[in-house]
């Protein structure tokens, strides 16, 4: 019964998104795709699991946490949807929920639900993700980058600092920093030295023309 649940789920969204084009694939070293997390969230969700989005609309860079509980739970024993659908219905149960009702709000309501079971998980995702994700670093950066001519040496060490002492961040900024660390306060010249051994310890030589130790 699961496994034909779990086809007719796909069915349903084949038959939505036919007739648009083929994904773009992006080539930069490795690949991407595009992907729909809302889709994979319904899945997951139908599949005894929750779903946690980043609701942030305005990003280019997107993250979701998907939880694959592998056991029923107690939530959809006593889940009251806003709407049961017929009786009638062709479509198989999920419980008491039809799968035609998991496209509207009932779904999101149901993850939810089966989240507050994982309190440490969803604080995690909301200050590590939700609060300042990887997409608000990636638009301090590229601004502090392409923005500002000449960003000050305090700014880029809290810069590093945000990034833990990111090394691809540092190579990047690396002409300011070389241009101002023999004028800086001592102070700030300690605070930029006294990291820069973690920075190495998290450099990946994947990169020939990136010379980190050089630079550092």
């Amino acid at each position: 019964m699961r496994s034909a649940q779990t086809v007719l789920f796909f069915i349903l969204f084949f038959i939505r998104f036919r007739g648009l084009n083929d994904p773009h694939v992006a080539v930069h070293g490795s690949f991407s795709v595009m992907v729909n997390y809302h889709a994979i969230g319904l899945y997951c969700t139908s599949r005894s699991g929750f779903v946690l989005h980043d609701p942030q609309e305005e990003a280019s860079l997107k993250v979701s946490v998907l939880v694959f509980t592998n056991q029923e739970d107690a939530v959809l024993a006593t889940f009251q949807p806003s709407t049961m659908g017929h009786q009638s219905s062709p479509f198989y149960d999920l419980g008491r929920v039809q799968i035609h009702n998991w496209v509207g709000s009932d779904v999101e309501r149901l993850s939810a639900a089966r989240s507050l079971a994982f309190p440490n998980l969803c604080r995690a995702f909301s200050d590590s993700i939700t609060s300042f994700g990887p997409n608000d670093f990636f638009v301090v950066q590229k601004s502090m980058k392409d923005d500002t001519e000449r960003p000050t040496l305090k700014a880029i060490v809290a810069l590093l600092k945000l990034s833990n002492w990111d090394p691809d961040v540092f190579y990047k900024f690396r002409d300011p920093i070389l241009q101002q660390v023999s004028a800086c306060t001592i102070k700030l010249r300690n605070d930029l030295c006294r990291n820069l051994p973690q920075l190495w310890r998290q450099h990946f030589m994947l990169d020939k023309n990136k010379d980190v130790a050089f630079e550092a």
